[in-house]
């Protein structure tokens, strides 16, 4: 994918002064590019290739501002860095967005907006955007973004101790979302909001529905974690144990696929330093 990126951005590079389209295809193919950066977790060769976009697109290229908001946005949220600069740049993002006239990226980047305030604790910003993103998303037939705005929705309640809101917005996600979309995340939110309300017979059937084996790691340390909490309330201390046993294991590998992933990245800077002092 990079390689294709690298042929694309100096295919359009060389064209680029014939007309203004071929400017915009390359502007749009170095955010493609920045996107594989950052995907093999070299932030700062995807902002530098932002800046060069930024810099050789002009005011009315909207949709493309956007996309390189976004680009940021999650190299941010990657990093793990406050919030706050999350969220104006999404904002920006959901203004062009607006500008450009693409209601769909719109609505999903105000669906990312309200979701980036929750992480932020600011609920009453999250309601706000989400439904807002809600009332955009109904004017298209989108299921896909309805769902995840539902999702979001609910997982809003549910920190909110709003239980009762949290499990039927949840459910109501899992009967838009068609069969490629994940809907682990409602459903987790509907077992923790019944064992909130300590209705353990309701969590366990939602939980029976789960494919254990299809979850990523994090996915699996929620499902056993709520196991846990179930049989901690049994008083099913051979279950619990069972259960502590197998998160920490998942905990373990997590650790050890972050230190890989730590190693990779100082390995492919060790070797592009050693190609550039060649």
């Amino acid at each position: 994918a990079d390689s294709i990126a690298d042929i694309a951005t100096d295919y359009y590079r060389m064209r680029r002064w014939l007309s203004e389209r071929n400017r915009y295809l390359y502007a749009r193919a170095m955010i493609q590019k920045a996107n594989v950066s950052v995907d093999y977790k070299d932030y700062k060769k995807a902002i530098e290739i932002i800046s060069d976009v930024r810099q050789s697109v002009d005011g009315e290229y909207y949709d493309l501002i956007a996309k390189s908001d976004m680009v940021l946005a999650r190299i941010s949220f990657i990093k793990n860095e406050s919030p706050s600069e999350r969220i104006k740049l999404l904002k920006d993002a959901v203004d062009n967005y607006r500008r450009a006239g693409l209601k769909y990226k719109q609505a999903d980047a105000l669906n990312t907006l309200g979701a980036m305030y929750r992480i932020a604790h600011d609920m009453d910003s999250a309601f706000y955007y989400l439904s807002e993103a809600g009332e955009l998303i109904d004017s298209l037939d989108k299921p896909e973004l309805k769902a995840t705005n539902l999702a979001y929705i609910a997982g809003s309640y549910y920190l909110n101790k709003e239980y009762d809101k949290a499990i039927s917005t949840a459910q109501r996600a899992i009967s838009v979302a068609d069969n490629s979309i994940d809907m682990s995340e409602p459903k987790y939110v509907v077992c923790k909001s019944y064992l909130s309300k300590n209705d353990l017979d309701s969590a366990m059937i939602m939980l029976r529905d789960v494919k254990f084996d299809t979850l990523v790691p994090k996915e699996k340390l929620m499902h056993l974690s709520i196991m846990f909490s179930i049989a901690k309330v049994k008083e099913d201390y051979k279950s619990a144990l069972d259960y502590q046993e197998k998160m920490n294991v998942i905990t373990y590998e997590i650790k050890n696929a972050s230190q890989d992933e730590s190693m990779l990245s100082i390995k492919n800077k060790y070797e592009k330093r050693n190609y550039y002092d060649k």
